[in-house]
């Protein structure tokens, strides 16, 4: 059965390849990014099947892991979302605590890496994030981090977001799988639930 892609053409280096969505020019603000490649991911899904697995290449200056969380929150009720990464980016911290203030999740839970907290010095995200997270209950465990995940449990269901993507702003080619499972959700939730027990 031949695979069904979406593409649309880019200039790349000089090379035509294909992307499955347009580059966001690099001037426009942060907050307009995210809420442009919101609708793109959301043009690009179409009819959202919550019982099926979807897989995704995203290319330079494409969607990114908050587009992903926007996704899922404007859709179903999040009662629970933790996310592992590597480094937060500030505008994706304040994007999720006006989702979390607009009761569309109502818990995060962060793993972060050793590296995001030590270089707070330069960019002030680790430290913004835990400001952010104090008046909200969300908790912070700062670990040997290197992989990225997020877990949502909604009122109905359980997702599962799979990525080499950072929760930034990012201007890379990445991978997303979003993959609704229970079974994969619980082996994750295990796994990082145990760590953030820890702290």
């Amino acid at each position: 059965m031949p695979l069904n892609f979406k593409f649309q053409n880019k200039k790349f280096n000089t090379i035509d390849i294909c992307g499955l969505i347009k580059k966001i020019g690099e001037i426009e603000h942060k907050r307009t990014v995210i809420e442009t490649r919101s609708a793109e991911l959301e043009h690009l899904i179409g009819n959202f099947d919550k019982n099926a697995d979807y897989h995704f290449i995203s290319v330079t200056g494409g969607f990114d892991c908050v587009n992903f969380i926007d996704f899922i929150a404007k859709r179903e009720h999040v009662e629970k979302m933790l996310i592992a990464t590597l480094r937060v980016g500030d505008t994706e911290i304040k994007h999720i605590g006006e989702l979390c203030d607009n009761g569309l999740i109502d818990s995060v839970d962060f793993v972060v890496s050793k590296t995001f907290a030590r270089v707070d010095k330069k960019y002030k995200y680790f430290n913004f994030l835990k400001e952010t997270a104090q008046p909200r209950n969300w908790r912070i465990a700062v670990v040997n981090n290197h992989s990225k995940v997020i877990l949502f449990k909604t009122t109905d269901n359980f997702y599962v977001l799979e990525t080499s993507a950072n929760l930034n702003t990012n201007v890379k080619l990445e991978q997303f799988s979003l993959i609704s499972s229970k079974d994969l959700w619980e082996f994750y939730n295990q796994f990082y639930g145990e760590i953030i027990k820890r702290g």
